[in-house]
């Protein structure tokens, strides 16, 4: 704890890891909130999170590769913490949010991924 770079290095993981826990937590009732009341019943919330993990896995086997091949976490952390912030602010504006509406009232049946 005394290399001040390894230590803003540990803050930015620990602060964006802390944002992906309550994106998690919140999802679930950010699309009931979303979805019209005909179509709250069975919505595929275990395809939602098994999707989200399928993400974290292809991103960890990314990782791997990547110091396989030699690259230092260094090198390229801020390009994927940058993608992935932009990629958490796209689905949760306003525009997004829109296109759940749409996508949920389309049919009064249960939407299945």
């Amino acid at each position: 704890l005394r290399r001040p770079d390894l230590l803003s290095l540990m803050a930015v993981q620990a602060l964006f890891e802390a944002s992906m826990y309550i994106f998690v937590l919140v999802f679930a009732p950010a699309i009931v909130a979303a979805a019209p009341a005909a179509a709250r019943e069975g919505l595929p919330f275990g395809k939602v999170f098994s999707c989200f993990m399928a993400a974290c896995a292809v991103g960890s086997a990314t990782f791997s590769l990547c110091s396989a091949k030699g690259l230092r976490a260094e090198a390229f952390l801020l390009p994927v913490l940058l993608g992935a912030a932009g990629a958490l602010y796209l689905a949760s504006s306003p525009p997004a949010a829109t296109m759940l509406q749409r996508a949920l009232s389309m049919s009064h049946k249960p939407l299945y991924l």
